[in-house]
């Protein structure tokens, strides 16, 4: 169970600004920080916490009307000890006007893949399959458009960000509005109530993804039925924290959630993740130390 709710806190993520003049253009760096805390309480009595952070510069490398090409990689801090050997970044991401992302680097990523797996002796079969290094479920994952989800939970909203603006969640049940909190400036709010049948779906893939790690058998008709007999109530909240030029400089989100199987007893889970944008050369100051 511990390694369940590890694997849920290792999918998260960081953010900064910086600008330069170049010619004619602007190019502007960013610093994301990711920062992330989980815990969760049973009845019976147990319980467990994680947290941590990650961090990605992201850099506007060209900007038009029609498109704007980012480039994303690791921080070069601690004297390298940030920088993760690893095939994703850096890469560059076009973003169109209507807000759809593609890899326009790909076959330099494909080649640090390929280059990647032959240096740490990883057959290509093993491709796309998950095995439990250091008690997290760690995928071989080969495929270049993975870049896309490692950073998506970085990006931070541009647009529609306001005051009395329609603001919809992935697991909220309902969209709501955007207020105003008015126990922080420039802060916006949004309060949904989940949606139990996202929960649902999402523990019958962890269990399946654990099931894979661990070389178990998995029968998704016992984890349909399973989840359909757990109850989920809670909440999710997220504020938005606006510069000067009421650009989102800051997103936190907290879940908290309570889980009911039915062969068990109730677990309660919080967990918090914010984005914060920050300048690159703070950052650096702030992270190097």
């Amino acid at each position: 169970m511990i390694i369940r709710t590890l694997f849920a806190a290792f999918l998260i993520c960081f953010v900064s600004s910086h600008a330069k003049a170049a010619g004619s253009e602007i190019i502007t760096s960013s610093w994301l920080l990711l920062e992330y805390k989980n815990s969760s309480e049973t009845e019976d009595g147990s319980s467990s916490s994680s947290n941590g952070r990650q961090s990605l510069i992201e850099t506007v490398v060209d900007r038009t009307a029609e498109k704007t090409v980012l480039e994303y990689d690791y921080p070069h801090v601690d004297n390298g000890r940030n920088k993760a050997g690893f095939w994703y970044f850096p890469a560059k991401i076009t973003v169109s006007s209507d807000g759809t992302r593609h890899l326009t680097d790909r076959s330099a990523v494909e080649q640090r893949i390929a280059k990647g797996i032959e240096e740490r002796g990883i057959p290509v079969e093993a491709c796309g399959k998950r095995t439990h290094g250091g008690g997290f479920p760690f995928k071989y994952d080969c495929d270049p458009d993975s870049v896309l989800k490692q950073i998506e939970p970085f990006i931070l909203e541009e647009t529609g960000i306001y005051e009395g603006a329609t603001y919809s969640h992935p697991a909220g049940l309902l969209p709501v509005s955007l207020r105003r909190d008015e126990r922080a400036k420039n802060t916006l709010l949004a309060v949904f109530q989940i949606a139990p049948d996202v929960f649902r779906s999402r523990k019958i893939e962890q269990d399946r993804i654990y099931s894979e790690m661990m070389n178990e058998a998995f029968s998704p008709i016992e984890a349909q039925r399973h989840a359909e007999q757990t109850d989920y109530v809670g909440t999710i909240s997220v504020r938005f924290e606006l510069d000067e030029a009421a650009t989102v400089s800051r997103r936190i989100e907290t879940t908290i959630i309570t889980e009911s199987p039915p062969d068990g007893p109730a677990k309660t889970r919080q967990s918090q993740v914010s984005v914060t944008r920050m300048d690159v050369e703070d950052a650096n100051e702030r992270f190097d130390q």
